[in-house]
């Protein structure tokens, strides 16, 4: 008779919006006995850096009627708000179409955990654990982690989520770095006491123009602030306004993902121009996007991803990632008054002064550089995605034991979709999962509330579901787990767009002849798995030649692949999935 498992020992780390909603659903699913530590190196719990504010000028960027904490009852997050109008600090009445305050929406955010603590199985232990994680290990057994704090203390878990956020941005320039150990330079622009102590009629300038630096411009103003406020970006683009706008059509639906970015563009832009012959303004079609966003992602490969990167993405972020219109409207006002202005253009050098910082920098498409004296200069460039340039030791720790890799952009980390990540070769770990923006390069659109609040009832499916069905691992299984620690994967929207760009590269069927005569994909060398290594030099004289193998499922690829880099070949890959997963993904492309 088999055993029951033991209720497993989970640990978050990272008590923000995505941590704190993962606990939620761990809560509301996790079978008796379970262990749920929540670590946050900074309370309160569940607001995070987006909902930690106490400033009740910062709004928030998407209407009330789309921020509820579950995507299956849309109305939770207005009817929470309806049941306190009148309180301190809410208001007398809420539409779904209404922009709240941040801070009241991280009020929320605690109120549902909370909740979900109450009505949990008393059994469950739920612990918030004030810390700071700084190392994983995983145990020899493997399945299970030993978590390092920073007060030499550990943990030993069944799982443990990442639950990170967004990190802070890079430097605006690498001239006069000296500068960044000053009081005039701000380098995390969500600290506490960012704007004290800047004389009212002094001029600021702004690093970026995005939503962080729009926070910063309000809450400038609404302290008073009389000076210039100076933004510069490298296009000078700053978003774009909420508009109420008519639901417009799925004009996607069925159709296949364009493979390239250009395509991409093409087809959004002919959508919108047909939008606005009918009368529909084109925030409806960008909204139309969404559902198809991780799609659309998919099919790129990392070569137009980086293309999209270089290209697109600043004008993307400016009409996807839209203000509340009352704050829009504000900078309307200061931009009429000549108090604020958007520069394009690239930061040349910084240097501090007696009264402040001398900043050089020049106007886009311009050899001139120009001179501006400021007595702060605020850093809201957006948040960086490359892990290893962020010497936080559990990063370091991580990247060094191989537990966590960077996709090949370096927006994330890498792992699948679901959330489940990828230690170093590409195998996926079993007890180690993250959300939010970590995913970014693999999902791009994967940081709002909205897509976090799917993201963690995924996770924690995820988590659970092993749980209730966990079989122990055959012997086989055990192999190609450890044959994928070695071996790098390619993924179908990867493999396609490589096979559409016409990059120079062998690929092999190892599947047996029946298999094979029952379809392949086209191109392939079919060479049945147990002749494979011995004819390989036939086929790849060059040991440097580039490979990707596939089989049915992925597995016998992988073991394959691991054998081919045994003998020497440094280029090949396995197909993740195989020909199955293929199929799936033409047939959903």
């Amino acid at each position: 008779m088999s055993q029951p498992s033991a209720p497993p020992r989970i640990v978050i780390v990272g008590g923000g919006l995505s941590g704190t909603l993962v606990a939620v659903h761990l809560l509301r699913r996790a079978s008796p006995g379970a262990l749920i530590t929540l670590v946050e190196r900074k309370p309160p719990i569940g607001r995070g850096v987006a909902y930690a504010t106490d400033a009740c000028v910062h709004l928030l960027n998407v209407p009330a009627g789309k921020m509820s904490a579950f995507a299956d009852q849309p109305g939770h997050f207005v009817d929470w708000v309806r049941g306190r109008l009148g309180r301190v600090g809410f208001p007398k009445t809420v539409g779904e179409d209404d922009f709240l305050p941040r801070c009241l929406y991280g009020e929320y955010i605690a109120y549902v955990l909370t909740e979900a603590r109450q009505q949990a199985d008393p059994s469950i232990a739920f612990n918030v654990r004030v810390g700071e994680v700084v190392d994983l290990d995983e145990l020899p057994a493997g399945g299970a982690a030993r978590i390092f704090f920073a007060d030499d203390t550990t943990l030993v878990a069944d799982h443990v989520v990442l639950a990170l956020g967004n990190l802070p941005g890079a430097y605006p320039v690498r001239s006069g770095r000296q500068v960044y150990r000053s009081r005039r330079y701000v380098h995390v622009p969500w600290a506490e006491g960012v704007i004290d102590g800047i004389d009212p009629d002094a001029e600021v300038f702004i690093a970026g123009q995005g939503l962080t630096a729009t926070d910063i411009i309000i809450q400038l103003e609404e302290r008073g602030h009389r000076g210039r406020i100076a933004c510069l970006s490298r296009r000078g683009l700053r978003p774009q306004a909420h508009r109420v706008a008519a639901d417009y059509h799925d004009f996607l639906a069925g159709e296949p993902a364009p493979v390239t970015v250009r395509a991409l563009v093409r087809r959004v832009r002919a959508e919108v121009k047909k939008a606005a012959v009918e009368g529909h303004d084109w925030r409806g079609v960008i909204n139309a996007l969404r559902p198809h966003s991780a799609r659309l992602w998919a099919a790129l490969g990392w070569t137009e991803r980086a293309r999209f990167l270089r290209h697109v993405r600043p004008y993307w972020e400016a009409h996807r990632h839209r203000l509340a219109p009352d704050i829009a409207s504000r900078l309307d006002v200061l931009v009429q008054a000549g108090r604020l202005e958007y520069l394009a253009g690239r930061f040349q050098h910084l240097e501090e002064t007696e009264n402040g910082l001398r900043v050089l920098w020049r106007p886009r498409g311009s050899e001139e550089t120009r001179e501006r004296h400021v007595a702060k200069l605020i850093n809201c460039t957006g948040p960086r995605t490359d892990y290893s340039k962020y010497q936080h030791p559990l990063f370091v720790n991580l990247l060094s034991r191989g537990l966590i890799d960077h996709d090949p952009l370096a927006l994330g980390i890498a792992a699948t979709t679901e959330g489940r990540v990828r230690r170093h070769r590409g195998g996926v770990i079993p007890w180690l999962h993250t959300l939010g923006a970590p995913l970014r390069g693999v999902l791009w659109e994967c940081a709002s509330a909205r897509e976090i609040r799917e993201q963690a009832s995924e996770v924690a499916r995820a988590i659970l579901q092993p749980v209730a069905l966990a079989q122990p691992a055959s012997r086989f299984q055990r192999l190609v787990e450890d044959a994928k620690t070695r071996i790098e994967e390619v993924g179908c929207a990867d493999l396609r767009a490589e096979l559409s760009d016409g990059r120079k590269l062998l690929l092999i069927d190892i599947r047996e002849h029946e298999e094979h005569a029952r379809g392949a994909i086209s191109g392939a060398l079919h060479v049945p798995r147990g002749v494979l290594e011995g004819r390989i030099e036939q086929f790849a004289p060059d040991p440097g030649a580039e490979i990707v193998l596939y089989c049915a499922g992925g597995n016998r690829s992988a073991l394959s692949a691991d054998n081919l880099r045994r003998m020497g070949y440094a280029r090949v890959r396995s197909l993740a999935g195989g020909y199955g997963e293929w199929l799936r993904f033409s047939a959903g492309a």
